[in-house]
């Protein structure tokens, strides 16, 4: 798999503190972030715009402009939606990700990927040297440029921990190798680009097969935010109705269904099991945000049962759990708000064929996204204002 080096245990704190620091600096929590949101989200609704309500597939529209947010913050470039390169790696990370999750036993006994390689594992192993590639010209790039007072993005605060420790980046033992730091890009694309497309995707096809809910959606952000501007971070806390939907979203549509491999530190009891020091433990993440013991018609998707009780935000973990779940959590929940609210503020979506229609299961996979679906983006005018309202 595709991803970050082993890192000796001593140095484990240490890199966790550095990620954390530099995502904060960058990324959710701090106005520069919200205003590329905002930037990309006007060229979006541009975007949106050209196709004059045709029924059309969102979702290459979306992983653009996800992804080329995270490619601002990562390493200071924005591409045009029909840039054959950015294209071309949207496609990559696609493929990736449904090849990554045939693995099946490969990914369970990796010794079977190497003494009998399928032809699935022999494709990733192509995209991974293809990505690595792309992505070490652009870590030489920024080598290149490298000025320790100018730090603009992730590649140039890697490369300045890189200095600070240059008597230890050879030692296996350092963490700031450049693998990890093509590790930590690629992930940045799956983590925060790739899967809040998905899960802005997943919002619209939900809110198609239920239009009432997102005309009650449009209503408060009318209410909350008006018409002169578009909704920003600071407004969240006057959106109970969208948060719940928001948060509806997350539960029903589980982007990621099972969590990265963790391994156990300790021996540790969960319950009646006892799981030794070593083992290699995944989440069902699918399996809590369908728990019927947790919530009532889980199948259904209802809003209203985060207004009814909002205790249970707590249980809806599609970013898993703990000190080790996922580091970019702010900034893809960011992404996520934005997007959706910006796009809702606009556009009314609706499905010419009608919301029975609509399938609203899955493919599976390493990121569960909806089976291709199609919409039209209707430009709200002032009249659909008012009767909203």
């Amino acid at each position: 798999m595709f991803g970050i080096n082993r890192i000796a245990y001593e140095d484990v704190q240490h890199y966790r503190r550095f990620l954390m620091t530099t995502f904060r600096h960058f990324g959710a929590g701090r106005e520069s972030f919200e205003n590329k949101v905002a930037a990309e989200s006007e060229i979006l609704r541009l975007e949106v715009s050209k196709l004059q309500g045709k029924n059309t597939d969102l979702h290459l529209f979306l992983n653009s402009a996800t992804t080329n947010v995270i490619c601002s913050v990562v390493y200071g470039r924005h591409y045009e939606y029909d840039d054959t390169q950015f294209i071309h790696l949207m496609d990559l990370v696609d493929r990736f990700l449904v090849t990554s999750g045939e693995g099946g036993s490969e990914n369970t006994f990796p010794i079977f990927a190497s003494l009998f390689p399928s032809k699935a594992k022999r494709e990733l192993n192509a995209i991974q040297a293809t990505i690595r590639e792309y992505l070490s010209n652009i870590i030489e790039e920024h080598r290149e440029n490298f000025d320790s007072e100018r730090i603009n993005d992730f590649v140039d605060a890697y490369l300045r921990e890189q200095s600070l420790q240059s008597d230890s980046v050879a030692d296996v033992h350092s963490f700031v190798h450049d693998e990890n730091m093509r590790g930590h890009l690629f992930t940045l694309f799956l983590a925060s680009g790739h899967t809040t497309a998905v899960t802005i995707y997943w919002g619209i096809l939900y809110l198609l097969a239920n239009p009432d809910i997102q005309s009650s959606l449009q209503s408060e952000l009318d209410s909350v935010v008006g018409r002169t501007r578009f909704p920003r971070i600071s407004d969240k806390v006057n959106l109970p109705y969208t948060h719940a939907v928001i948060q509806e979203i997350y539960r029903m549509s589980s982007p990621v269904p099972l969590s990265l491999l963790h391994v156990v530190s300790d021996d540790t009891t969960i319950g009646p099991y006892s799981v030794p020091k070593g083992a290699t433990v995944v989440s069902n993440i699918w399996a809590i945000h369908r728990d019927p013991q947790l919530w009532k018609d889980p199948d259904e998707f209802r809003p209203e049962r985060f207004i009814e009780s909002p205790d249970n935000v707590s249980e809806v973990i599609p970013f898993s759990v703990g000190r080790r779940k996922c580091p970019v959590e702010a900034l893809a929940q960011a992404m996520v708000f934005l997007f959706l609210t910006h796009l809702l503020h606009q556009f009314k979506f609706v499905n010419h064929e009608g919301s029975s229609q609509l399938s609203l299961h899955g493919e599976f996979g390493t990121v569960y996204k909806p089976v291709a679906f199609l919409a039209c983006a209707l430009e709200r005018s002032l009249d659909d204002y008012k009767k909203d309202d």
